[in-house]
């Protein structure tokens, strides 16, 4: 997910043959967003992440054991990338991945 400032291209009103300075503020940030969802009842748990290492994916599963109670238990489905492979879920006992 990309947020931050953008370009925006317009015609203003000036007078022939003067072309209107201002200052734009260019630039992006990234997030990325982690979502867990329980297709049985909808309910949806989410956290915006500043990266996909495994420690920020840690952080993820940490805050979802919460979420969900130390009693509870999820099954996730991951995609293949390095932040979601075996080391993350290792420590976490409520979740099977």
């Amino acid at each position: 997910m990309r947020f931050g400032t953008r370009t925006e291209l317009g015609s203003r009103w000036t007078a022939c043959g003067v072309r209107p300075t201002g200052e734009q503020l260019i630039g992006y940030e990234y997030g990325y967003l982690s979502v867990a969802l329980n297709p049985r009842t909808g309910e949806l748990f989410a956290l915006l992440l500043p990266d996909m290492r495994i420690e920020s994916f840690q952080v993820f599963l940490d805050e979802f054991v919460k979420f969900i109670g130390q009693q509870s238990f999820a099954r996730l489905i991951t995609d293949g990338a390095a932040a979601h492979r075996r080391r993350p879920f290792e420590d976490c006992r409520a979740i099977n991945h």
